[in-house]
Order: C-alpha cells, then structure tokens, then sequence
C-alpha cells in the first residue's frame, strides 16, 4: 500500500486515472463475486443481466462507508483494490472448480498464468488483514474441498498462488507499523473489549449510526424477493455457502487487537461478503427471468 501510494499522488496523471476507475473496479469485483457464488459469467445478453444489476445497486446503497472506502483515493487503496485483486484471484480458483474440476492437471512447470497468480496471491495477503483473512479461509477451504470430491491434481498454479498468499499473510503480519499501532492505545484490556464487543454486536447495523443498518436488513429482503420468491432455503445450500459467512464473521474477529481504532469503515468487507453469502443461499439457476415476469421486473 505504501509503496502504491508513494506512485499515486507523485504522479498526478496516475492519480486521475485511479479516481476515475474506482467504481468500475467496484462493479468488477461485484462481478466476479457473483461468478464465484454462481458459477456464471453475467454479460448484458445474460438472462440474469437484470437479477445482477439489482444485486449491484443493492450493494452499492447499503454498503458501509462507501466515499471512505470506494471513492477517497487512500480509502480505495486500503479497501477497494485488495478486495479487486483478491477477488480476481478467488475467481481464478473458482473457475478451475466450476469448469476444469473433471480434467486431472499435471502441469509441472510455472507459466505466465502461475507468475500472475503469485503476484495475486501476495497481493491478496498482504495488502490488508480483513481481506487476507477472508481470501485465506475461502481459498483453503475450497482447495480441500476439490481434493476431496474429485481426487483430482490441482494445477500447480494453484497452489503457488496460495502458497505466495500465505507468505503476503506473513509478510504483512510482521510489519512494524502494526505492532506501533497498537502500543498507542492506553486503555485497558477491560475497556478494549467492552469496545470490541460493542463493534461485533453493531458490525451489521453500520456500528448504530446513520440508519443503523437499515437499508442492509431491507436489501436483504429485496434480495430473497428477486432470487428466491418461494422461500426455498435448504440445510444443502447453506453448508455449502458457510464459508463465506464464516469469513465475513472472521474478518471482524481479527480486529480485536485494534478495537481502539475501529469504525464503521472496517465493517466493509464483512457486510460485502455476507451479501455473497446470502446471494448463494437465495440464488438458483432454475429460477430463470422468463417473458411472463416483465411487470415483475420492471417492478423490482
């Protein structure tokens, strides 16, 4: 982030182009989070064109914190990006697991697509503890699970992007700046996790502020209407969709040892990725926009 940061606002022309890419480095992640929860590529021809730009819209008025963590150029650098280049390195895994998973991979040499994956990988770990947490339970959790179900190589790539994941994790563990940090606060341990519990609790109401999470429980809502108007919620589904819950709730558990410097800006990622979570439990494939539903969807 420092050294991106440095470049940044050195250079005003790079400067420019990052605030005019921020929302659409939002709607590419929003993007390929969709493909990893539904295995779809969603294009404007897509039949759920329409389901995705709800979804988005939904996201975007009732995330935490958007000019902090979206449009402020230091903002995006702490937040946005790391969830872009995590997201695109999710995918990746994602892809070989929806469309490669039957084909058994014996690739024992580094290409150029392994050389990418590192630099993802490291990005992912090491760029913010959040989303490094959230990328590392996903990913590994995946990887165990594809092992398991088709007894199948997973390309080398694979697992040195993982492999370089875990070392940004290190890397950005052992950063100074953390431990300084957190050598500031004077409060006690009682007050810091009287603090911290106020936090867990308020994560997903925006910490009590604004519309106290409001508008979240409502896009909810809005969510299970477009995707899944019958209510149908299954045990299957939701084992199969509680990683990402788990990693929305992991991600705000690690920031117990900086609850003195908490807000709602660092709810971000956890509200993100139990939208994801949510979409999954809702979403079906079967559940197709057809002629009939026209008045529907204009309505919705």
């Amino acid at each position: 982030q420092s050294f991106l940061s440095f470049y940044i606002f050195k250079y005003e022309t790079l400067l420019i182009f990052l605030k005019l890419f921020n929302i659409p480095a939002f709607i590419i992640s929003i993007w390929l989070g969709w493909f990893c929860i539904t295995g779809e590529y969603i294009y404007i021809n897509s039949k759920n064109y329409w389901k995705f730009l709800s979804f988005l819209i939904l996201i975007w008025i009732s995330i935490s914190s958007v000019s902090e963590n979206i449009i402020w150029v230091t903002g995006s650098i702490t937040s946005l990006y790391p969830l872009f280049f995590s997201l695109i390195f999710l995918s990746t895994i994602f892809n070989y697991h929806y469309f490669h998973k039957d084909k058994n991979q014996t690739q024992k040499y580094i290409s150029i697509k392994s050389i990418i994956l590192i630099i993802l990988g490291f990005l992912s770990g090491s760029s913010n503890e959040q989303i490094s947490c959230i990328v590392f339970i996903i990913s590994t959790i995946l990887i165990i699970k594809i092992r398991n179900e088709n007894n199948k190589k997973i390309p080398l790539e694979i697992y040195l992007g993982f492999f370089a994941l875990v070392v940004g994790i290190i890397f950005l563990l052992s950063a100074p700046g953390n431990y300084i940090r957190m050598g500031i606060a004077e409060d006690s341990f009682i007050s810091m996790i009287y603090k911290y519990i106020i936090y867990l609790l308020g994560a997903y109401y925006s910490l009590g502020s604004e519309t106290a999470g409001k508008t979240f429980f409502l896009s909810l809502i809005v969510i299970t209407f477009i995707f899944n108007n019958e209510l149908n919620f299954t045990q299957k589904k939701f084992k199969y969709y509680f990683v990402w819950v788990l990693s929305s709730v992991m991600s705000l558990i690690i920031m117990l040892p900086v609850s003195n410097f908490l807000s709602s800006r660092t709810t971000f990622f956890a509200i993100l990725f139990f939208y994801f979570f949510w979409l999954g439990l809702n979403y079906s494939k079967e559940n197709e926009i057809i002629e009939t539903q026209k008045i529907k969807k204009t309505a919705v």
